[in-house]
């Protein structure tokens, strides 16, 4: 648990420095919906994991957490794809 708790922290802390680039003059704004996001994601992943838990016991919640896994690496391919394409789209 406390590496766990460590690693989340470190992510946090990794995705406030990325998106505080995005725009200067809107930290708080971007820092609002970034919060908002953060938040929203957190208790929708408690609450489908507890519904996880009462339908299948830890069978159904390791499968939901892979599964979600899975789409975050996908999430993370596109993402990278994408920043790919717009390098090579940028003019010299």
């Amino acid at each position: 648990m406390l590496m766990a708790d460590l690693a989340l922290q470190g992510v946090h802390i990794s995705n406030q420095n990325v998106i505080y680039r995005l725009d200067t003059t809107a930290r708080a704004r971007i820092n609002a919906v970034y919060m908002t996001s953060y938040f929203t994601g957190a208790a929708t992943g408690s609450a489908l994991g507890s519904v996880a838990w009462l339908w299948g016991g830890w069978g159904a919640a390791c499968t939901l957490g892979g599964s979600i896994a899975v789409l975050n690496a996908l999430a993370l391919a596109h993402d990278q794809r994408l920043a790919i394409q717009s390098r090579n789209a940028a003019p010299a």
